[in-house]
């Protein structure tokens, strides 16, 4: 596991349960899932990818100012 400081904005800060952290880091396919609902991102993705938020059911952005807002989900899942 790892990360960096430098990493924290809001863009890029989502809040998991350490159960899921491990998880992601552990397990392929766990991991591959958080990939594709905006949980996990590699250094060289954007921050403008939209993430699903399980207890809404809905697909939010992050803005700059920590604000989320409620989106389509992205075009590889239509």
């Amino acid at each position: 596991m790892g990360g960096s400081k430098a990493m924290d904005t809001f863009p890029n800060y989502l809040r998991i349960c350490p159960a899921l952290n491990y998880a992601m880091e552990s397990d392929a396919a766990v991991a591959a899932e958080a990939r594709e609902m905006g949980w996990k991102l590699g250094k060289w993705d954007g921050f403008d990818s939209p993430y699903f938020d399980r207890v809404a059911m809905q697909w939010f952005y992050l803005t700059e100012k920590g604000e989320k807002i409620a989106c389509e989900p992205p075009n590889y899942l239509i």
